[in-house]
């Protein structure tokens, strides 16, 4: 039995159909997973952020809020950045203490506007 000519016309007009839709449901997909990374990025840089402050606040010895930051953001393929404001600790008179984490976020397509520093920062009162 012989296929209709009509029958591979439409066959072939169904293949260049989803050959001109594909890249863009792809690239739509893949800004998604993108997309998704940064926020998750964003999500650990302010934990990283908390637990630093966290630690400068309640750790009268002068801890290195470093530290805890970074292992915080441990799963961070760029070095997280963390830079403490008072660089003193809270127990010479400091109201509070700040600290700032800064990642560099690259994309995974083609997306270059997510690339860029994303920031977190946590500030808390000293106690006493």
């Amino acid at each position: 039995m012989r296929e209709s000519t009509r029958a591979k016309c439409d066959r072939g007009a169904a293949a260049v159909e989803f050959a001109l839709i594909l890249p863009v449901l792809m690239l739509f997909v893949f800004g998604i997973i993108d997309f998704g990374r940064a926020y998750w990025a964003k999500i650990t840089v302010t934990e990283a952020a908390r637990e630093a402050v966290r630690t400068v606040a309640l750790t009268p010895d002068g801890s290195d809020p470093s530290g805890k930051g970074k292992n915080i953001g441990a799963q961070a393929a760029n070095p997280l950045t963390v830079t403490v404001s008072p660089t003193s600790t809270c127990d010479s008179g400091q109201p509070e203490a700040s600290v700032t984490v800064t990642y560099q976020f690259s994309s995974a397509t083609l997306f270059t506007a997510l690339n860029g520093p994303i920031s977190g920062t946590a500030v808390m009162q000293c106690p006493g």
